[in-house]
């Protein structure tokens, strides 16, 4: 199974504090939406597979950055929070593996192959 993501938020903009909690930020709210439209429209099957202790995932990702300032360490939760509740029934048991960074200004994207 493979998705193309666009490149969003990383990290340090998913989670601010509000009022003294962590709630998601905006800009991740709406990058988490569309990340899991595009995996619905690519998705072949409902079902959620559901890894466990003794059937790990490797999830295979790759990072096309527009440019140099970004770190693709950062997307990881991103990306599997995007693919929890579509594609995983949890991620605690997948296991995030970067294949490669590379600089595309012209189509910067996320693919990500289970």
């Amino acid at each position: 199974m493979k998705f193309i993501l666009p490149v969003g938020v990383g990290d340090n903009g998913r989670l601010i504090i509000a009022r003294g909690r962590m709630i998601m930020g905006n800009e991740y709210r709406k990058w988490k939406v569309s990340a899991q439209q595009l995996i619905i429209m690519t998705k072949q099957t409902k079902e959620l597979i559901k890894p466990s202790y003794d059937d790990q995932r490797v999830v295979k990702i790759k990072c096309y950055l527009p440019d140099r300032r970004r770190d693709a360490s950062n997307f990881c939760k991103c990306v599997l929070d995007a693919l929890t509740g579509m594609v995983f029934d949890d991620d605690k048991w997948l296991l995030p593996q970067f294949e490669k960074t590379v600089i595309d200004h012209d189509n910067p994207r996320i693919e990500v192959e289970i």
